[in-house]
């Protein structure tokens, strides 16, 4: 038996095409993310009236700032975390970079070989999963 919270898939309604089917994951998925914030905003309304709980809070922000105001005093006076940072900061670009010249790479490897794995010089099999995100279209003007 399926899970009535669980759409059903393609497979389950062979004469539904994707699309409609999408649409309505879609659609679901947007209706569940109203609700998710409704309920955070509810929790968070809910934690912020507790008097100790906010209290709390308010110890962590000053920690916060202090953590912060710490931090910059050192940059100022050692020059090495400056540039520290920003090795950090070029080799992550240049990793996100790598990683999106390999999802191309990926994408006509696994086109050209109707495979969905890969084997590295050492022998290792690794899985090709390919992940999708939803994002709304920005508008023309």
């Amino acid at each position: 038996m399926t899970n009535p919270l669980t759409p059903p898939t393609v497979i389950e309604r062979p004469y539904e095409t994707a699309r409609p089917v999408a649409v309505r994951q879609i659609r679901q998925i947007s209706e569940l993310n109203e609700q998710l914030k409704a309920k955070r905003e509810m929790l968070k309304d809910t934690l912020e009236n507790d008097p100790h709980y906010s209290e709390v809070q308010q110890k962590v922000k000053d920690a916060q700032a202090e953590l912060r105001a710490a931090k910059t005093a050192l940059k100022a006076q050692n020059s090495q975390i400056v540039a520290l940072e920003l090795d950090i900061k070029e080799l992550r670009e240049e990793k996100k970079e790598v990683q999106m010249s390999l999802f191309d790479t990926l994408t006509v490897y696994q086109t050209q070989t109707n495979s969905n794995t890969i084997e590295m010089d050492d022998g290792t099999q690794v899985e090709l999963k390919r992940q999708y995100k939803l994002a709304k279209k920005a508008e023309q003007k």
